[in-house]
C-alpha cells in the first residue's frame, strides 16, 4: 500500500490563486537559480517563505496531498507572523509566541474576532499535519481562511511601514 494512504483524490474546486497585495515585498516564489536566495533581513526572508508556502499549499491541495497542503498553509501564516515579530522586535521562539503575537496583531485590525478565528483555523491546519483528521473539503476551506489571514497581515504590514 505504501504511502498512497496519504494522498486523496479530490474534485474540489476551491483552490483560488493568492491575492496578496504587493506593498514592495519581493513576491518571486520561484528563484531563478532553483535555490532559495535570502537577504540579510530575516523579516524579508520570512515574508519570502510565507509567499512560497501559500503557493505550495495550493499546489499540494491540487495534487491531492491535503496533509502537506495543511502544513504549507500553516507555515505561510507562521512565517508571516515571524516576519512582523522580527520587524517589531517581538519574541518568536516558541509556538506559544504565535498566540501572544496574534493577540497583539488582532488589536490592529477592525475585526479582532475574524482575525482570531482565521488564526485558530490556520493552527488547526498545523494540527491536521500530525493527525490527519480534516476532510479534503475542510482543508480547502481552511486554506482559504489562511489566505484571508495573510491578506489581513498584509494590511497590517502596509500600515506599519
Amino acid at each position: 500500500m505504501g504511502m498512497s494512504h496519504f494522498r486523496y483524490e479530490t474534485t474540489l474546486n476551491c483552490v483560488s490563486p493568492m491575492r496578496i497585495k504587493n506593498y514592495g515585498h519581493q513576491l518571486d516564489t520561484k528563484p531563478r537559480s532553483g535555490k532559495l536566495t535570502f537577504s540579510n533581513n530575516n523579516a524579508d526572508n520570512h515574508l519570502h517563505i510565507s509567499r512560497r508556502f501559500i503557493q505550495q499549499a495550493d499546489e499540494e491541495l491540487a495534487s491531492g496531498d491535503h496533509i502537506q497542503a495543511s502544513e504549507k498553509a500553516w507555515g505561510a501564516v507562521a512565517h508571516y507572523i515571524k516576519a512582523i515579530a522580527e520587524r517589531r522586535g517581538w519574541r518568536q521562539t516558541r509556538h506559544r509566541d504565535y498566540y501572544t503575537n496574534m493577540e497583539f496583531l488582532s488589536e490592529e485590525t477592525s475585526d479582532k474576532e475574524a482575525f482570531r478565528r482565521f488564526f485558530m483555523v490556520a493552527d488547526g491546519l498545523h494540527a491536521n499535519f500530525y493527525n490527519d483528521y480534516m476532510s479534503a473539503e475542510q482543508v480547502c476551506e481552511s486554506i482559504e481562511d489562511a489566505k484571508e489571514l495573510i491578506a489581513i497581515l498584509d494590511d497590517i504590514e502596509a500600515t506599519a511601514g
